[in-house]
């Protein structure tokens, strides 16, 4: 399929990179991976990713600041994001959806595979 939608998979922890690149990538996506929130939003820039998939929790700048300024450029206002992430605090979940956040996903109460549905689902459509 020529058409492949593209993700970019913003996640400093390797095994959990390796995991859902094999899995989306099963699913039919081309993927692209970052593993520091400078990288994320470089890579942003190069590749226009259809969707990208980011972890708070990351080096250089922080996934609340990568999404702040993805959502702030309007060349990448409208690529959608989902958060993956374990910070479930009520604040940075309410921050996350006021800056533009397509969804937001505790790590550990998604398995790989609800993750990849959800991506089909938006994608999908």
């Amino acid at each position: 399929m020529d058409d492949k939608k593209k993700i970019l998979l913003v996640e400093d922890d390797a095994l959990i990179l390796k995991m859902l690149s094999e899995q989306l990538s099963h699913a039919g996506y081309e993927i692209s991976m970052a593993q520091d929130g400078e990288e994320g939003i470089n890579k942003t820039h190069e590749l226009a990713p259809d969707l990208i998939i980011l972890d708070l929790t990351l080096p250089k700048i922080d996934g609340i600041e990568v999404l702040a300024k993805i959502k702030a450029d309007p060349v990448t206002s409208n690529i959608k994001i989902f958060i993956l992430s374990n910070n479930n605090q009520d604040e940075t979940i309410k921050r996350a959806l006021k800056l533009g956040v397509d969804d937001y996903m505790i790590k550990v109460n998604f398995t790989p595979e609800e993750i990849v549905g959800k991506v089909d689902k938006v994608l999908k459509q």
